[in-house]
């Protein structure tokens, strides 16, 4: 990863009106090198039976380094190299039971544990400046119950607990917002819904809502040049799910999905990452989550003799606001984005044609905002600036697929 950090062409840079990095603050990189070995193992019962189960074991070994080159910011001073290893196991099991003909209950149990370990050295000297090692780990519980009332028609509703792994953060120095160690996340969910099938087969239509309750939720930032992890004590998530699909003729489908989310902090005060002065958060958007998306596909499938087959499907895609980070400040508002596709099949191959973003639509998919970075707030000239990461715009493309 590299970059020009002050994402602008002109020099010198400037620091409260006097020039501060005359060549720019760049060049910075982050190279990484990530290594993962991943291993499972399940036993499964037979699934023809009123008691069905699983059990399994899952192993994890990773390894990631990453050096913190950020040039002309380290003012001379040796790039750090970061060597975290990970060794994540987990035990689980899951038995579903028949109560009745019609009525299912499953239950299961998950134990994740994640034994972390991070070195930070000198990228040329191999000088230790800090070590550290945590074990983070938690057991998790689901339950749900499945009740056929048709054969056409399900109802369910499942609860369970969640956890993702902690981690550590740079040394934080006088007035820093976040830890040495991020605590880990853990979740409990709830949700209920419908699956039924209609007119033999050619209505599908599916609901659910859903509600999960975070504490320690993982909001991830670049504050005054550190990437960092913070904890957000407690959000609320809840929200509704419907989708369906209908063939109203041969060769034609209609398919469309719309899902509502409100995912509000509920308790989290913190320093203003440019000001210190301590602000309340509750009541805002978690960052890098829309409020709604709304998508809407169709295919026509036409058989063109000798067993070939057309197809052509165009999907449209609406996005609900994104705010980018925790004070709401940087977002993206509503957008709308179509694709299309144009296939020719026959027997064990195909060509096709495709295109996204047909109408070639311009938006914001990341954004870092000059309130999350105290040194920016003197930077120029003609700053500070919020900076964007624009989307690749229209795609286009072809290809050619063989089965055997």
């Amino acid at each position: 990863f590299v970059e020009e950090l002050d994402f602008r062409n002109d020099k010198p840079v400037t620091f409260f009106g006097f020039p501060a990095f005359p060549d720019g603050i760049q060049p910075i990189a982050q190279p990484k090198d990530i290594r993962v070995l991943t291993q499972e193992l399940r036993y499964t019962s037979p699934d023809d039976r009123r008691l069905r189960w699983t059990v399994g074991a899952f192993v994890q070994d990773s390894e990631n380094i990453r050096v913190d080159d950020f040039g002309p910011l380290l003012f001379g001073a040796e790039a750090p190299r970061h060597d975290t290893d990970s060794t994540q196991v987990a035990l689980f099991g899951q038995a579903s039971f028949d109560v009745t003909q019609t009525l299912e209950l499953t239950v299961a149990l998950r134990y994740d544990r994640d034994e972390r370990d991070v070195a930070v050295t000198g990228n040329v000297s191999g000088a230790a400046i800090e070590q550290r090692s945590e074990t983070f780990d938690k057991l998790q519980p689901k339950v749900s119950l499945a009740w056929q009332a048709t054969p056409d028609h399900l109802v369910y509703a499942t609860f369970s607990e969640g956890f993702k792994t902690g981690g550590f953060n740079p040394p934080p120095g006088p007035g820093d917002v976040h830890e040495l160690v991020y605590r880990p996340e853990q979740t409990q969910a709830w949700e209920a819904g419908v699956k039924t099938v209609w007119l033999n087969g050619q209505l599908v239509l599916n609901a659910a809502g859903f509600y999960t309750k975070y504490q320690n939720f993982q909001y991830f930032a670049f504050i005054n040049g550190l990437d960092l992890a913070l904890n957000v004590d407690k959000v609320d998530v809840w929200g509704l799910e419907v989708s369906g699909a209908a063939r109203p003729v041969d060769g034609f489908t209609l398919d469309w999905g719309f899902g509502y989310t409100d995912s509000e902090i509920d308790a989290f005060t913190a320093p203003n990452p440019v000001t210190l002065v301590p602000t309340d958060y509750a009541g805002n958007k978690t960052p890098n989550n829309p409020k709604y998306t709304l998508n809407i596909g169709a295919e026509y499938a036409l058989g063109v003799g000798d067993g070939a087959m057309l197809r052509l499907r165009g999907d449209y895609l609406r996005v609900g606001t994104i705010y980018y980070e925790i004070d709401n400040v940087l977002h993206s508002p509503a957008r709308d984005s179509v694709d299309a596709r144009l296939s020719y099949e026959r027997d064990n191959w195909s060509i096709t044609v495709w295109a996204k973003n047909l109408t070639d639509e311009r938006w914001a998919i990341s954004a870092f905002g000059q309130g999350q970075v105290g040194l920016l707030t003197g930077l120029g000239p003609g700053g500070p600036f919020d900076s964007f990461t624009i989307n690749r715009g229209r795609r286009w493309g072809a290809e050619i697929s063989a089965r055997f």
